[in-house]
């Protein structure tokens, strides 16, 4: 299949290097002259720069463009002329509304619908695909956009990624499940062969309307964020009476019916749960649903944040000022650089407002912390970046854990007790033993378990 994929973000470019890597001829398009240049020299070797942190995608993406089954270009009218079926894979963040901005995925519609309006000897006939993250009734204004553009035929199918950042590609290649929204019988027989190698693989893929599939995307991710929300919340009631939360979700999960997220943390962030919940209360709201536990939902994950903000308070005292803290994990999670709403950013905000400096470290967020600190002159004075992780302990009054990186998860104890003023850690991430914390005389404050002093 000769496949045109609109976009080199997160979602295109892991599409596409994961179809090109079964076989089908992919281009990828993007209006960025710099990120198309950047992609074609990383992949002739002129350079070693990558556009996106996300484990295995640099090397799969070379892999397939020297293969000949990926290339990239700025030109859509080219794409589209040679390509049976266009998938959208643009941007739709928030607008100014609240509501999912959905002008890219106009523009590139329209811009199909002008790029397909040609003579061939065959007809003309194209798939487009929805990609992107879009609101529900997104394929019925793709399918306006388009047909005002042409009298060529072309059906609208709407295919919901569902990928997690840090394990993209593992995604990609073993899908959870396949979705393909569409009436047309055409549509739905060319997709299955597109997806046909993952489908032999065992991966199972479903067939429904447009807006079936559109629902699809956004109550999978309401269901997955309300269970984080669930989760904190019973983990911070653990804590408070003189529980384990570590002890208590194992006898949970042997319910096979409770799903995987159980983990205390420091609430759930990146680029899709917040969002996506947030888009399908606009939907919810449309339709005159009670959208009352959703925005409760929302509020506390916004709160368990920021949970840790009292209890450091206390403990120096209720006075931090001329403390310094290091963090230990900038991103919103693991394996990714990407910090939207990630829980170390109110962190940072409220420490430094309290009068306090920070020492932090992350193994792919440092660059992306200065883009999103760029600016606000008061928390990048305040803000030092350190280049390995026991650097950013030294002259530190507590270590503050936000992002569970496999660095940190076994670390030298001994070391980090030795450059710290204070033996402390606030652990976002419940990852160390408190079995070990005591042994080690360290003062340690977890999310779902009784706290450890001295």
């Amino acid at each position: 299949m000769k496949i045109g994929i609109i976009g080199t973000g997160f979602v295109g470019l892991t599409q596409g290097a994961v179809f090109a890597d079964v076989g089908h001829e992919v281009v990828c398009i993007d209006c960025l002259e710099d990120k198309i240049a950047s992609l074609k020299k990383f992949c002739s070797g002129k350079s070693k720069k990558f556009p996106i942190y996300e484990p295995r995608l640099p090397e799969l993406v070379k892999k397939n463009y020297e293969k000949g089954l990926l290339t990239f270009t700025t030109n859509l009218e080219e794409a589209v002329k040679g390509s049976s079926i266009l998938f959208i894979a643009v941007g739709t963040p928030e607008g100014a509304d609240g509501r999912a901005d959905l002008s890219a995925v106009k523009r590139v519609a329209q811009q199909i619908g002008q790029a397909m309006n040609y003579k061939s000897e065959e007809e003309v006939y194209k798939i487009i695909v929805n990609k992107s993250t879009v609101p529900v009734g997104t394929a019925q204004l793709v399918k306006e956009i388009i047909k005002k553009e042409t009298a060529n035929k072309f059906d609208v199918v709407s295919n919901p990624e569902f990928l997690a950042e840090g394990r993209a590609v593992e995604d990609s290649l073993r899908p959870s499940r396949i979705v393909i929204g569409t009436d047309s019988q055409k549509a739905t027989k060319i997709m299955r062969e597109i997806y046909a190698p993952f489908v032999e693989q065992g991966h199972p893929i479903y067939s429904m309307s447009n807006v079936d599939a559109e629902i699809v995307k956004y109550s999978s991710n309401t269901y997955l964020g309300l269970q984080i929300v669930l989760t904190n919340m019973f983990a911070n009631l653990s804590r408070e009476v003189g529980g384990d939360w570590s002890k208590i979700k194992k006898a949970i999960t042997a319910d096979a019916r409770i799903g995987k997220f159980v983990h205390g943390g420091l609430g759930f962030g990146g680029s899709c749960f917040g969002k996506d919940i947030e888009q399908f209360i606009y939907t919810l709201k449309d339709n005159k649903i009670d959208v009352k536990l959703l925005e409760e939902a929302l509020k506390q994950n916004k709160n368990q944040k920021t949970v840790f903000m009292p209890r450091i308070l206390e403990y120096f005292g209720y006075s931090i000022k001329g403390k310094t803290f290091a963090i230990w994990g900038l991103s919103f999670k693991p394996e990714t650089s990407d910090m939207r709403d990630a829980a170390s950013i109110p962190l940072i905000e409220m420490l430094i407002g309290e009068g306090a400096k920070i020492k932090a470290y992350d193994p792919a967020a440092m660059e992306e912390a200065k883009k999103v600190f760029s600016g606000r002159s008061q928390i990048e004075d305040n803000l030092t970046y350190c280049k390995e992780n026991y650097k950013a302990l030294d002259g530190c009054d507590a270590l503050i854990i936000t992002a569970e990186w496999n660095e940190f998860k076994q670390p030298d104890f001994k070391k980090i007790k030795k450059k710290l003023k204070n033996p402390v850690i606030f652990d976002g991430k419940d990852i160390y033993q408190l079995e070990e914390m005591k042994r080690l005389g360290f003062d340690y404050f977890s999310i779902g378990r009784a706290d450890v002093k001295k």
